[in-house]
């Protein structure tokens, strides 16, 4: 394995534990939206504070936000072009589930902006990763066509897939004129 890929490798490791941060954060029902939306809103921002740390989530992945200063550390020490990337991603992704969360899937229209949401940022920004490593040409990173089919279809599957699980957990992302 390449020094590049290497260096790719450690940021795709990074990037997903920031995700799974946010994600935490969202999913967790226990968060009001009143300390749920600011976070979210200023996540990317806490990438560049040492001391960020969210204590208060009862989610099964909670130590992501409990250990966060590990992982943005890790973030800190990653390439430049890498921490854009990554920031550029958690500020869109994290955005989108704040325009969702109030809000009820209605309509197939309704699940469609939701699953761009939460899926869109992370596999685009996976692709400009790769396409910024040097690893893949600068078009895997640039048209972001096929980033959003993949993530829509990856979205909609997690979500058919923890169906029964969503529901038992207060959740509803199954479009209701479905």
């Amino acid at each position: 394995m390449g020094p590049l890929s290497v260096l790719l490798r450690h940021a795709a490791c990074i990037f997903y534990l920031v995700i799974r941060a946010v994600d935490t954060v969202e999913d967790d029902p226990t968060i009001s939206l009143k300390t749920k939306i600011p976070i979210l809103t200023n996540f990317h921002n806490f990438l560049y504070q040492p001391d960020w740390r969210f204590m208060d989530s009862k989610q099964k992945n909670r130590i992501v936000l409990e250990d966060f200063p590990t992982i943005s550390r890790e973030f800190r020490n990653l390439a430049v072009v890498y921490q854009e990337v990554i920031a550029n991603a958690v500020r869109e992704l994290a955005l989108g589930m704040v325009e969702c969360l109030p809000k009820q899937i209605e309509s197939v229209q309704d699940w469609d902006k939701y699953c761009h949401f939460a899926s869109s940022p992370t596999v685009i920004g996976l692709s400009v990763m790769f396409s910024v490593s040097g690893l893949e040409d600068p078009i895997v990173g640039e048209d972001t066509r096929v980033s959003i089919s993949v993530s829509l279809l990856m979205q909609k599957i997690n979500v058919i897939r923890d169906f029964l699980e969503d529901q038992l957990n207060g959740l509803e992302l199954w479009p209701k004129e479905a």
